[in-house]
């Protein structure tokens, strides 16, 4: 399907970046997020697989091993080729790789929510039903991010249904995308948004509060007794959820509020279309190196981990300096 010169995002000349400066800055930044997605989700994977770092229900530690992989999986299919193509200033990969790339980064992204869903809902059930849910094992959290990831094969699958061909390179983000140009996708597209962000989304905002009145109720309680609140696991993942949610806003809120703005180059549209559209995704990233820093700051276990850890490298690099010294 050809679409016309005003709309056609693969227009270099509209959307394109022809400042070099501007351009490299960005392969910068993106290039920053991948290097903090990497190894802050390979550090998380080591030290909850192998070393056992989080001291957490073990149910959620399975769950946050999970969301972990799935950061990993949106850096090296979402950014990596987005860094490829700034610094071609153009797309060099052929199609089927493009295909490819746009199918796992669609499917990447609709798996990310339904786990940190799926991570608030288990913690408030494990909080608020305790009896009905002790017997919840690390096995029971694995078979259900298993079946959350095979869901989740459905909503890029549609790609597959509708029109297989249906991609082109967006110069908005330097990337592959899907171009919904059937017109199936006037009443599919409402459904799979719905079950893929927005269902999930308010979810992780409803069980959120919930999530923090009970940390309320539990303060209170604590006051009274003298005791204290095991504050550190419902911390973990409210902060997930809730900077999952302010990261995936803007984007969400573009592919809202797109059909209603007219993509036109004189008036606020193109701003909107361009700017507005490749901050948002952009912003989106933030999710994959956020929860690093969440788990840094609220799980004192993996703190602890990662300062014993540092300290080693410390000691055998200040060990090998000091024998090279004496050698020399």
């Amino acid at each position: 399907m050809t679409r016309d010169i005003t709309t056609d995002h693969s227009n270099f000349t509209l959307f394109g970046i022809t400042d070099t400066v501007e351009r490299y800055t960005w392969t910068a930044w993106l290039l920053l997020i991948f290097i903090f997605a990497l190894l802050g989700g390979s550090t998380i994977l080591v030290a909850s697989c192998h070393h056992n770092a989080f001291k957490l229900h073990r149910y959620i530690v399975v769950m946050v091993r999970h969301v972990a992989a799935c950061d990993l999986m949106i850096a090296v299919v979402g950014v990596v080729p987005q860094i490829v193509s700034l610094l071609a200033n153009r797309n060099i990969l052929n199609s089927v790789l493009s295909s490819v790339l746009v199918y796992l980064t669609s499917y990447s992204f609709c798996v990310s929510p339904l786990l940190i869903c799926a991570m608030t809902v288990s913690k408030y059930l494990l909080l608020s039903r305790p009896l009905r849910t002790r017997s919840w094992s690390p096995e029971q959290a694995h078979r259900v991010c298993v079946a959350i990831w095979a869901l989740s094969l459905c909503f890029p699958g549609l790609f597959l249904v509708v029109d297989i061909d249906d991609i082109y390179f967006d110069y908005r983000l330097y990337n592959s995308n899907y171009a919904y140009s059937s017109r199936t996708w006037r009443w599919l597209g409402p459904i799979k948004f719905g079950l893929s962000a927005f269902l999930p989304n308010l979810l992780i905002i409803l069980t959120s509060v919930l999530l923090v009145k009970h940390l309320q109720r539990a303060r209170r309680a604590s006051l009274k007794s003298r005791g204290q609140v095991r504050w550190q696991g419902i911390a973990t993942v409210v902060l997930s959820a809730v900077l999952y949610c302010i990261s995936a806003l803007p984007y969400n809120v573009y592919h809202v509020t797109s059909p209603y703005v007219e993509d036109d180059h004189v008036l606020g549209g193109r701003y909107f279309h361009l700017y507005f559209y490749r901050a948002g995704a952009t912003f989106s990233y933030f999710n994959v190196v956020d929860n690093f820093v969440i788990y840094c700051c609220t799980v004192r276990s993996f703190r602890g981990y990662l300062t014993e850890r540092i300290a080693r490298v410390r000691y055998r690099v200040l060990s090998t300096s000091l024998d090279t010294g004496m050698f020399l």
